[in-house]
């Protein structure tokens, strides 16, 4: 019964980084016109043109640093799958690996990212929900 959660958690961890290659990041470059106006543009790029334009250096690494944790869950997840019963440390660290999810769709409030917001968001939930279900199957198992 718990593998499903498992399941649902590779999944939900898997989309986060799987989006990063599609361009869903938001750029806004504002230019200077001849008048002294300013006008402004915006555009989207994915994960890889994000960091090697080089616009906004750290919140790229920490993007990337995010994705990497993400991987980090889908390996905690994969561990739990193939286990036979449910492991308390496998459970926290799912549960804690889906903040970085969290972390992601702030980031993307300020920058206006609305897909990957909802990307996210969504991702984040679930995996919360997943997590909370095997944390109550494994306080059944250990009752019995």
């Amino acid at each position: 019964m718990h593998k499903k959660y498992y399941a649902i958690i590779i999944l939900a961890h898997l989309i986060v980084p799987i989006s990063l290659l599609f361009p869903i990041l938001r750029v806004n470059e504002i230019r200077l016109g001849l008048s002294g106006g300013t006008t402004t543009s915006e555009h989207y790029m994915n994960i890889i043109e994000y960091i090697a334009s080089d616009i906004y250096t750290i919140t790229g690494i920490l993007i990337l640093f995010l994705a990497l944790i993400q991987l980090a869950g889908v390996g905690i997840a994969v561990v739990g799958l193939v286990e036979k019963s449910v492991r308390s440390i496998l459970v926290r660290l799912s549960f804690i690996s889906s903040f970085s999810c969290a972390i992601l769709a702030a980031l993307q409030i300020y920058s206006g990212s609305r897909i990957l917001f909802i990307i996210c968001a969504v991702s984040f939930v679930t995996i919360a929900f997943s997590s909370i279900r095997l944390m109550k199957i494994e306080e059944k198992s250990d009752q019995s």
